[in-house]
């Protein structure tokens, strides 16, 4: 006889006062701790496909049908820091075959390891928010590569590009041994000659008038990309920068032209190059997760060394700026089946 452990006992005696029949239960999963913040979330996907959920305080609510397949005992190991656990159920029937039991399938941080629960997440925020998938007044297009979103990691917001995402784990786990493996090139840029470099600056939590206070505040301040190899990290900078907040296309995301230094060699013309400032002490993971804002660069062009912090804006070519900043946030390479 194969006996119930204490998580899987502990939650059919939740479910049993909640009065959930188990016979009408496919899948059952919990999201459960984290460091910034503390979750204690149940779901429960019926048989014919209805979500319910509850805080694991009152008794599970109807929330939505689900119209898709999904495959919930599909999952990954990433290993990440500070995540809530996602604990996965499935229904079966007990060894004597007289009754239906739990048993824990997996057990994984949140860090992109489970598809079918970060959906399910996705769409009871929608319903929450009274939003499809796109809102009436969203920017993009369903069929748009979106480089960049504002993400919710335990009640705080960041906003990250796609490929700080990727390298997520991988800088919060140097952070953790205070980036004694990495090493960043602070002075190649100030030796470099100056460029113009066209894009969008994209913020949060802020006011426009105080994000254009601290983009003054910061001329000549170090900014770092994670857009190379993992580890390869080297500063830009820019002496001068002008926003054209007339031009934007959403309140956050305006429009820039920039005399910038850097090394990056804005080798992909279907992506933009991230830069973030850092801004006082600190690892790099926790400037990438805390910045106020983001430089989405797209278009970078070589300049005369006769071009000076005096005259650069002579050289500035609107068309260019709008061409480079309709696309800054966007990919616009071929998307692979």
């Amino acid at each position: 006889m194969i006996r119930l452990s204490k998580k899987e006992k502990a939650l059919m005696d939740m479910l049993r006062n909640f009065e959930i029949d188990l016979n009408y239960v496919a899948y059952v999963f919990t999201i459960t701790g984290g460091g910034w913040g503390s979750y204690h979330e149940l779901y429960i996907i019926t048989n014919d496909r209805k979500v319910l959920y509850s805080d694991m305080q009152s008794k599970p609510v109807f929330l939505f049908d689900l119209e898709e397949e999904l495959d919930f005992e599909a999952h990954g190991n990433t290993v990440g820091f500070d995540a809530p656990d996602c604990s996965m159920f499935k229904v079966q029937d007990s060894i004597r075959g007289n009754c239906k039991q739990l048993r824990e399938l997996y057990c994984v941080g949140m860090y992109d390891n489970t598809p079918a629960v970060d959906r399910i997440e996705h769409l009871h925020r929608c319903k929450n928010t009274g939003k499809n998938e796109h809102s009436e007044d969203c920017i993009y297009d369903e069929d748009d590569a979106m480089l960049y979103c504002k993400m919710i990691l335990n009640d705080h917001e960041l906003l990250v590009s796609a490929r700080e995402v990727q390298v997520f784990d991988y800088y919060l786990d140097a952070a953790k041994n205070d980036d004694k493996d990495l090493k960043i090139d602070m002075d190649a840029a100030e030796k470099g000659p100056f460029s113009l470099v066209y894009g969008g600056l994209m913020f949060h939590n802020h006011s426009y008038e105080e994000i254009e206070g601290l983009v003054e505040r910061l001329k000549d301040y170090a900014f770092l990309d994670l857009d190379r190899e993992k580890g390869d990290l080297s500063a830009s900078c820019y002496q001068d920068i002008l926003l054209y907040p007339e031009l934007r296309k959403a309140d956050q995301f305006i429009p820039f032209a920039a005399l910038m230094q850097t090394t990056h060699p804005f080798d992909d013309p279907d992506i933009s190059v991230t830069l973030f400032p850092l801004i006082g002490e600190g690892r790099i993971w926790e400037h990438m997760a805390n910045k106020p804002f983001l430089l989405a660069c797209r278009r970078k062009v070589e300049l005369d060394e006769d071009v000076t912090v005096e005259n650069w804006k002579d050289r500035i070519d609107i068309d260019e700026l709008e061409a480079a900043y309709q696309v800054a946030d966007l990919y616009t390479g071929p998307i692979e089946a």
